[in-house]
């Protein structure tokens, strides 16, 4: 028998955007929600809204690692944006690394030929790694059960 549990959100944290997607409620599927841009502290309180809203208990936060899969300047300023989150929201931020999910985003969107600049304004890129580091999580807890 299934049991309903409370929903997980992913994020996807770059410097331009903030790749956002959820869980279904039984913790079974990663859906992209959206992206959205990092302009002052908008992207947080979005986040924080959206956590609420969708009654949120953990954030898988995606870790930038380099090659040899040592932390990075851009997995400090993830770091500092989810302990931000997690201060401001009460819930648990857990991180994994993700490692090529800009590029099987890339491959799962069929974004081969298209310029960048035109899909990246969109953010799909972004909601789609998001999905993709959730989509990870939720294998690696299967895993363990």
């Amino acid at each position: 028998m299934l049991s309903i549990m409370a929903r997980i959100m992913a994020i996807d944290v770059g410097d331009v955007r903030v790749g956002v997607a959820i869980s279904d409620e039984l913790g079974i599927s990663a859906n992209p929600l959206c992206a959205l841009e990092r302009k002052n502290n908008l992207a947080q309180s979005e986040i924080i809204r959206l956590i609420k809203e969708h009654a949120v208990t953990t954030i898988v936060a995606g870790l930038p690692l380099s090659t040899a899969g040592d932390e990075t300047e851009q997995s400090e300023k993830a770091q500092r944006f989810c302990r931000r989150i997690a201060r401001r929201s009460g819930v648990e931020v857990v991180f994994v690394d993700e490692f090529l999910t800009t590029e099987e985003a890339k491959q799962r969107l069929n974004l081969g030929s298209s310029p960048p600049q035109k899909l990246r304004k969109s953010g799909d890129i972004d909601a789609v790694s998001a999905s993709i580091i959730l989509e990870r999580y939720l294998s690696s807890r299967k895993s363990h059960v």
